[in-house]
């Protein structure tokens, strides 16, 4: 029997058979979004409270304590303006468990995946509207910060909704989607600065279509002109934090010359893929033996991106919007990282990513033959499910046993102590308020989250000019505790002295070492020490460290 003998024998009747039984529901594309997402609550609800809180959430959880910090503390130590920290002091007033927190996050996940739902099926149809549900559902890089406390899963949320609510203001000129496209854009602006770069992109695409849109000239510029007013006090905020950022050197050190080369292709590759995945390094570069996996991605991705495009004549002004949307964000912060430093990691674009799924899922709907579709479909669902496994692959540090370690077995006159100090926010968290916790060398007050800069490296350099700073601090430790825990991060590479390794040695050579204790995946490590001098004098210690 041929191939298309078989077609002709089985398809018919597998069709009738689902129309005519009870599984005909699942024809409804009501239903088919449910189905979605509930299929996008399942893998973001499983394993979220099973990790620790990394350094970010941490920080950022740390900030959003009280009012005052959620604003002060974020225009001084983030690139990111306050409004989200100060939406998760108030979400905290519900509670402050791992579950809690990231469960906001889940929320706004699930609502931008509903909302390219919507996108799609304006710009085109519910076809592609549930297969771009569909893509964005089982994204690795949407999931991962859907299971995060970042700034960035509630910046997708709200210019997406502001996206949905322009594109039907541009139909219907009703004051309620002007409204409703204006409000939302300016709680992602005050969100992340980014945004500025999908104004950009929303003028842009206006004057490509003006033809089309120039009736609707007047209510454009009512528009313009109240996000102009309304995100003036975020100039200052630019300002202020661009100031204070040009001066971290520590981002900047990270960053290669060809990267800037690669920031659009490797864009489009992370959308598909993801960037925290099997695939990538931990410096988010591509993993050799994965390599060719990686070129069929994004050439099997974007042959779909393609055919959603092309023929470019055919609904010509939506493609404009949509391509205008994804292209220029990316081509401008790109021409910016020219002439000074910028974060342009990956993540920072998903809030232009519904184009670009729009667009796959436009291209993966106009396949006209049944049988390709579906093994297409059941491709891009498998790649998905790649994806979302290699994302549950990714572990963050465990911290939350040694932190329990410290509060079953702490005494008063204990201190506990973290290197390096972006691990400090991370102690806060996990151990009770009641206990002391400060990082070193740098003798911040104990437990006051306002000054800690998460930017400020230098402090923990280990050279001539430094090595006094340790000396004088581990003597008013000395002087003022009886026990030290030293916390550690044991996997980091320095350049030059490791400064765990030498604070370690240092308190190991002058006092009794109780315990030593390493979190299961061997990237945290504590110390307790027993603060005796061991008849030493300082200027004995003074000495043996120089030489040393």
């Amino acid at each position: 029997m041929t191939i298309r003998q078989y077609r002709k024998s089985f398809i018919p009747p597998l069709k009738k058979f689902l129309v005519e039984s009870r599984f005909a529901f699942l024809s409804n594309p009501a239903v088919l979004l449910v189905l979605v997402l509930l299929l996008a609550a399942s893998v973001r609800l499983y394993n979220v409270t099973t990790e620790d809180l990394d350094l970010a959430e941490a920080f950022r959880v740390t900030e959003s304590d009280t009012l005052n910090s959620a604003f002060y503390t974020t225009l001084n130590y983030e690139e990111h303006p306050p409004l989200y920290n100060i939406f998760l002091h108030f979400w905290m007033y519900g509670g402050s468990s791992v579950f809690w927190l990231r469960f906001s996050s889940v929320l706004f996940g699930l609502g931008s995946i509903f909302l390219i739902y919507l996108l799609g099926r304006h710009f085109f149809d519910q076809r592609t509207g549930l297969l771009a549900a569909l893509l964005l559902a089982v994204n690795p890089l949407h999931l991962n910060y859907s299971q995060n406390v970042e700034p960035y899963i509630f910046t997708i949320f709200f210019s997406f909704l502001s996206m949905y609510y322009f594109v039907k203001a541009l139909e219907t000129d009703r004051f309620r989607h002007w409204f409703g496209f204006v409000v939302p854009l300016l709680i992602a602006g005050y969100s992340d600065h980014f945004i500025a770069l999908l104004l950009s992109a929303i003028v842009l695409s206006i004057v490509f279509t003006y033809s089309t849109y120039k009736y609707r000239l007047k209510s454009l510029l009512l528009a313009a002109g109240a996000l102009f007013i309304l995100f003036i006090p975020n100039l200052f905020i630019v300002f202020f934090q661009f100031v204070f950022l040009s001066q971290s050197e520590g981002s900047l050190a990270l960053r290669h010359p060809l990267w800037y080369i690669l920031i659009i292709p490797y864009n489009f590759i992370t959308f598909a893929v993801g960037e925290r995945s099997i695939f990538f390094q931990a410096s988010y570069f591509p993993v050799k033996g994965f390599m060719p996996i990686l070129f069929v991605f994004a050439f099997f991705y974007g042959l779909l991106f393609i055919r959603g495009v092309w023929p470019f004549r055919q609904e010509k002004e939506k493609k404009i919007l949509l391509l205008s949307w994804f292209v220029i964000p990316i081509i401008a912060l790109y021409a910016i990282s020219l002439f000074m430093f910028m974060f342009i990691d990956p993540h920072r674009f998903l809030f232009i990513s519904f184009p670009f799924f729009i667009l796959v899922a436009k291209g993966l709907s106009s396949i006209k033959r049944q049988w390709l579709f579906t093994v297409l479909l059941i491709l891009l669902f498998v790649l998905g499910g790649i994806g979302v496994y290699s994302h549950y692959q990714q572990h963050k540090p465990i911290v939350s046993p040694i932190t329990s370690l410290i509060a079953n077995q702490y005494q008063p006159g204990d201190i506990i102590t973290v290197m390096p100090q972006q691990y400090l926010p991370v102690i806060w968290y996990y151990l009770p308020k009641n206990i002391p916790a400060t990082s070193f060398p740098t003798n911040f007050p104990l437990n006051i989250p306002v000054k800690f800069s998460r930017y400020d490296y230098n402090q923990e350099l280990v050279d001539e000019k430094t090595i006094p700073l340790f000396i004088s601090y581990q003597d008013k430790i000395s002087q003022d505790y009886s026990r030290l825990w030293l916390v550690v991060e044991t996997n980091r590479v320095y350049p030059v002295i490791d400064p765990s390794a030498f604070v370690f040695s240092y308190f190991s050579q002058h006092y009794p070492l109780e315990m030593e204790y390493h979190s299961s995946d061997r990237r945290v490590a504590v110390y307790l020490f027993e603060l005796k001098q061991m008849g030493q004098t300082k200027t004995n210690i003074n000495k043996n460290i120089k030489n040393n």
